[in-house]
């Protein structure tokens, strides 16, 4: 079995990756939506929102920064229980997940959200 590329540090700077279809999902009015949520539930923080091209099929929008795990985690959790930036997606058009600074460039390298997804899935039930 291959090893799982990534490392869990807990303490480190984290983003919230959104990785999505773009042959179904819109990238630019989702990012309009995730930057109307951050206005009204994270007035006080200010959050880069970006876009970059995954391959063909996908893309990743990453939203940062946050100080560890567990402030990427909690904005998650949020993020995911509104209607407003998900509403009339599929949740199977769309992962998003908090992701380490150093974790980052290897899940772009890799492309593999099924390795990502077990790496995270893994953390989340220990």
């Amino acid at each position: 079995m291959k090893k799982n590329p990534y490392v869990h540090e807990p303490q480190t700077e984290h983003l919230v990756m959104i990785v999505c279809n773009t042959t179904t999902v819109r990238v630019d009015p989702l990012k309009i939506r995730i930057a109307d949520f951050n206005k009204r539930d994270f007035s006080i923080r200010t959050f880069n929102v970006k876009s970059i091209q995954l391959d063909k099929e996908r893309s990743v929008v990453s939203i940062g920064s946050f100080r560890d795990f567990t402030a990427a985690y909690d904005y998650v959790q949020a993020l995911v229980q509104t209607d407003y930036v998900f509403g009339g997606m599929e949740k199977s058009e769309y992962s998003v997940y908090p992701v380490s600074i150093k974790n980052y460039p290897v899940f772009y390298q890799n492309k593999d959200i099924e390795e990502y997804k077990q790496f995270y899935d893994n953390l989340i039930h220990k």
